[in-house]
């Protein structure tokens, strides 16, 4: 009998449900979200499950491969969707190779006389159906549902290469009702954003199983992006403040809020040379931590080097003095120079704005300039003091521009989306004087050879940066200058 292969695609057919709609106001503030093609990715993500079946009938063996794909709820609004919220939600879907024929290769393994498996033979499939899914209410998820029946003559067969990823929303309609973040009874500051930021408007996102996949051939970092906050102009300073906000906050994330130089004149008067191993003086801000998935703050100090007119040289390292140093070898680093550095666990949340201040002080025991590292949850209005340094010598402040950037530190993790946003840029000169800085220099993607999508802009108010590892998912961007305008001035504490 002659081995043959068949497949058919089964679509499903139903309606997205959520819960019925809260109408008191002493519930909460929520708003509508009017979902359309072109903004579901921003609320959704993709990700597909594969099974396999076999059934017997007489001489013949019905391979079959349910390849499911799942519409959930992205994590970062779950807590927010309305409890008493009644909405129907469609999404029509169609794959990209509809009304064309489509070529996937299908492994059929045919068993020899010898036993051996042998034989790769391709299989041709039509797809020119559109479908709505169905929302299952208890996980949260929307499914499509296909099955390929796969017939031979009781001889092994495999699906292997038939899935189908590259399907298209062609239309979504209905609302979601989420609580928002801002409003007179939420006890969230006035700087802060009722709604999250449109995405997928500024870069296509990748599917989950594209992420996936990319992960695992990486072999670059995603995309740097930095830009340099003109500030020189002010002199010395010794506040930085800035508030931030990332979206996407997959692990191996760095968001750089304050990079940053050093002015020793303390140092300078009394040594020929004053350099350290790097060009800056010292950086900081909050990184999703690789090693123990976990949130911290980070704040980094270079060794400074100091050369007398015979060539000798004296080095000044930053002592820690808060929190009390327990482990030696995770305080001092060597990666272009040698210093120091603290890192604390603080549990920041994609989507929500914080507040990280720098300062340079005075000890009370020393009298030598400290430089400190503080948070405050924008939501709560509670600052947390992180970390504190003794540079070991009086009168150090900031100077020059300072630099914020976007670093993806691992290719473990290079396919997922990064996000940043920065607002409320501002410094404090060593006369007291709060001054906003609103000019952010040579934005661009630092290191050319580090591949992916990417794009980077200003919206008047909040610079933003969004990244990935896989390419074409946004046009090439180039070098620019933005401006932006502070919703506050003034001191920020």
């Amino acid at each position: 009998m002659k081995r043959w292969l068949k497949a058919t695609l089964a679509l499903l057919l139903a309606a997205f449900i959520l819960l019925p709609m809260r109408t008191d106001a002493a519930a909460g503030n929520y708003e509508t979200i009017q979902l359309t093609a072109q903004n579901w990715e921003k609320y959704f993500q993709v990700d597909c499950v594969e099974n396999y079946n076999a059934l017997d009938a007489g001489t013949t063996t019905f391979y079959t491969v349910d390849l499911i794909y799942q519409l959930v709820l992205r994590e970062e609004y779950r807590d927010r969707l309305s409890p008493d919220v009644v909405s129907t939600l469609h999404f029509s879907f169609r794959f990209n190779k509809c009304m064309n024929l489509f070529t996937v290769d299908l492994e059929r393994k045919h068993i020899a006389d010898d036993g051996e498996y042998s034989a790769v033979e391709p299989i041709t499939v039509s797809v020119n159906a559109e479908l709505t899914v169905p929302y299952n209410p208890q996980d949260e998820t929307c499914c499509i549902a296909k099955t390929a029946i796969l017939v031979s003559d009781n001889n092994t067969g495999s699906a292997l290469g038939f899935i189908m990823k590259d399907f298209q929303v062609v239309s979504a309609s209905g609302s979601l009702q989420l609580k928002t973040n801002a409003g007179a009874n939420s006890g969230e500051p006035a700087s802060s954003p009722a709604n999250t930021r449109d995405w997928n408007a500024l870069l296509r996102l990748p599917y989950r199983w594209d992420i996936d996949d990319y992960n695992q051939i990486s072999t670059s970092r995603s995309p740097y992006l930095s830009a340099w906050m003109q500030s020189a102009y002010v002199g010395r300073f010794d506040n930085i403040s800035v508030d931030f906000k990332a979206d996407y906050l997959p692990v191996a994330t760095y968001c750089c809020l304050a990079n940053f130089y050093l002015d020793y004149p303390y140092l300078e008067q009394r040594y020929n040379k004053v350099y350290t191993g790097s060009s800056i003086g010292g950086y900081a801000g909050f990184q999703h931590n690789l090693e123990i998935d976990g949130y911290n703050s980070i704040l980094s100090l270079w060794d400074i080097l100091c050369e007398d007119r015979y060539g000798n040289v004296t080095v000044y390292s930053a002592k820690q003095t808060y929190p009390a140093v327990t482990d030696e070898s995770r305080r001092t680093f060597d990666e272009d120079g040698t210093g120091v550095h603290c890192s604390v666990d603080y549990p920041w949340k994609a989507g929500k704005w914080y507040r990280m201040l720098l300062q340079c002080g005075t000890s009370e025991t020393t009298g030598n300039t400290t430089v400190l590292q503080w948070v405050c949850d924008l939501e709560t209005g509670r600052w947390t003091r992180l970390c504190e340094y003794d540079m070991g010598f009086p009168d150090v402040a900031f100077k020059g521009n300072t630099a914020v950037f976007l670093e993806n530190f691992t290719v473990r993790t290079s396919g997922e989306i990064r996000t940043m946003e920065i607002r409320n840029y501002r410094v404090r000169d060593v006369h007291g004087k709060w001054i906003d800085i609103t000019n952010a220099a040579n934005v661009s993607s630092y290191f050319p050879s580090y591949i992916g999508s990417y794009q980077y802009g200003s919206d008047g108010t909040t610079l933003w940066f969004i990244t990935t590892g896989i390419s074409g998912c946004a046009p090439k961007q180039g070098e620019m200058n933005l401006k932006v305008r502070n919703l506050e001035s003034g001191s920020p504490y």
